[in-house]
């Protein structure tokens, strides 16, 4: 469950009870200072058993349930995904992650009704040790809606 910034994150697998863990940064990990990261969580995904967000200013992060610290998807050259501000939803699809977003509004020349586009962008997961790294096999434009169009839910259907 993912309230402002607070995750509840409950383990059925070995019985734990719900327990609170807050959004933190990388500093953690790397001995430091457990800073919190004062962001919102726009969406929640889970693939392969684990759990990611995307956090408004910070991207595409996952939860590393050996040290209970959210960190960043990055690249196999350790950097950062790309990843935009607007609003997002998020799905499995395949075993990869799928991240969609509104994009560029643009106005019907037709009718002159405002529309927007739905971007796209497709995630390969691979572990490299202790990180997950992400690689983007696609990234376009997946749909045109109407102006008003908001994510409520993204769910991927399969056959």
């Amino acid at each position: 469950m993912v309230e402002y910034e607070e995750t509840s994150v409950y383990n059925p697998r070995e019985c734990e009870g719900e327990r609170m863990v807050h959004i933190v940064s990388q500093r953690l990990e790397k001995g430091g200072r457990k800073d919190r990261l004062n962001d919102t969580v726009d969406c929640v995904c889970v693939v392969d058993d684990v759990l990611f967000a995307f956090v408004r200013w910070n991207g595409i992060m996952w939860f590393d349930t050996k040290l209970s610290v959210w960190r960043r998807l990055v690249g196999r050259d350790g950097k950062q995904l790309p990843f935009v501000l607007h609003e997002t939803a998020m799905a499995e699809h395949d075993g990869r992650l799928v991240v969609l977003w509104d994009g560029l509004r643009g106005e019907n020349e037709v009718d002159n009704t405002y529309t927007k586009n739905v971007q796209c962008m497709l995630v390969s997961l691979d572990r490299s040790g202790d990180r997950i790294c992400g690689t983007v096999d696609w990234s376009g434009i997946a749909a045109t809606v109407p102006y008003s169009f908001r994510f409520l839910h993204c769910l991927a259907v399969s056959d």
